[in-house]
């Protein structure tokens, strides 16, 4: 590994999804064994986080010093999308106003920043959706849409990147969109052997849809 490895720090927020945290995490540290260089590590405002799932997790109440090449990428949380009462939900918890500073401050450096699913509100509130294209999960287009209304969401896309802002739809785009950083800073091959380390038998691309035609048949009816 080069010594001086690009560094991903994934911001944990309250009742965070752990896919949204560990499917990125899971590439670029894959990445490490054909070709990569990241350093990968955990901030909590606190110390540690209980995910949404009933994991408790332990991570760093520090940032740590970023350059120009680093990247701070916003893991998403749960939040009821109003699915089942049919009542608008009530905002997720987010980060306090300091974290939305360094966001804003890292990326005025020349840092990427990036959002997995519901994590794009963090991006929201700082200003960095202004004027730019973005992406969240489906459920949560029109609110996201709504709350910041100088952002451009577009529907049905995996993740979309505009001036080094990152955002992804739910869950498992984050691997999505974490390979196709791998791709822009290795290359292809790099990416196509993490993915197929990672048993990934499709990579999709940025344009792919959210609501995949592989899904098509698999439901409950």
């Amino acid at each position: 590994m080069s010594p001086h490895p690009r560094q991903v720090v994934i911001l944990l927020p309250a009742s965070v999804h752990l896919l949204d945290a560990a499917g990125p995490a899971q590439v670029f540290v894959a990445a490490n064994d054909v070709g990569g260089t990241y350093r990968v590590s955990f901030f909590a405002e606190r110390g540690q986080v209980v995910a949404h799932q009933g994991l408790g997790l332990v991570a760093d109440e520090q940032l740590p010093d970023l350059g120009p090449r680093d990247l701070m990428l916003v893991a998403g949380q749960r939040s009821d999308f109003g699915r089942i009462t049919g009542r608008p939900a009530p905002a997720p918890a987010q980060f306090s106003a300091s974290i939305r500073t360094a966001l804003i401050t890292h990326h005025a450096a020349g840092g990427e920043v990036g959002s997995i699913c519901s994590g794009a509100r963090t991006l929201g509130l700082a200003g960095l959706l202004d004027g730019r294209n973005c992406t969240t999960h489906h459920e949560l287009v029109g609110q996201l849409q709504q709350e910041f209304p100088l952002a451009r969401v577009l529907m049905d896309r995996l993740f979309v990147t505009d001036d080094r802002v990152h955002t992804s739809a739910g869950v498992a785009s984050g691997v999505d969109l974490a390979l196709d950083l791998v791709a822009g800073d290795h290359g292809p091959r790099v990416a196509a052997a993490v993915a197929h380390t990672l048993v990934l038998p499709l990579r999709s691309g940025a344009h792919s849809s959210q609501l995949s035609v592989f899904l098509t048949f698999r439901d409950h009816l």
